[in-house]
């Protein structure tokens, strides 16, 4: 007696149309920040809350989900991305010092000869040259922007679940609060 295995062919499986690969694509190049605007890139017709419920039912929508999840994890590996790596390189936003980056004359330093977990926390240099109008001289402004901070240490706090008891006590605080009223 024969015994047949069949498979059956799930929703995870199938094709996307074109107007869900063009959506996907943008996710993925980053083309679109959010699925509202892969909608709307993808060619989805219609106003803002219509696309917005496009991009809704794309991203739950079971197939697509899988296929961006699969995307997204297969890019993370040939990028070598992982979530060690993006906490490490928030830390070097969020514990950077100013005074790095400054030598003793009040100068900053060539970014060149700094090390590369210091550097890491640029976010962009400015250099001006003013030349005088004799030309025989001129100056030079740089500045050095960093990047923020409060955003990166606020993002790794997130992350590391590190205002959750915080909350939940000011939570309970107000509900304290409303009941006496």
């Amino acid at each position: 007696m024969k015994s047949w295995i069949m498979t059956k062919k799930t929703k995870t499986n199938r094709q996307l149309t074109i107007l869900q690969q063009a959506a996907l694509d943008a996710l993925l190049s980053g083309t679109a920040k959010n699925p509202t605007e892969a909608a709307r890139i993808a060619g989805y017709s219609g106003n803002n809350n219509t696309l917005k419920q496009r991009g809704h039912e794309l991203v739950t929508n079971s197939n697509f989900k899988a296929k961006l999840d699969a995307k997204r994890a297969e890019l993370a590996e040939k990028m070598e991305i992982n979530a060690e790596r993006v906490i490490k390189e928030m830390a070097k936003c969020g514990f950077s010092n100013i005074q790095e980056f400054i030598d003793k004359g009040n100068d900053i330093k060539d970014l060149k000869d700094l090390p590369a977990e210091i550097a890491a926390a640029v976010e962009s240099i400015q250099v001006d040259i003013r030349h005088d109008s004799a030309g025989k001289g001129y100056t030079e402004k740089v500045k050095l922007k960093l990047h923020s901070k409060l955003s990166a240490l606020n993002d790794l706090g997130k992350h590391l679940g590190l205002f959750e008891a915080h909350n939940k006590q000011l939570g309970e605080s107000l509900a304290d609060f409303l009941k006496d009223l």
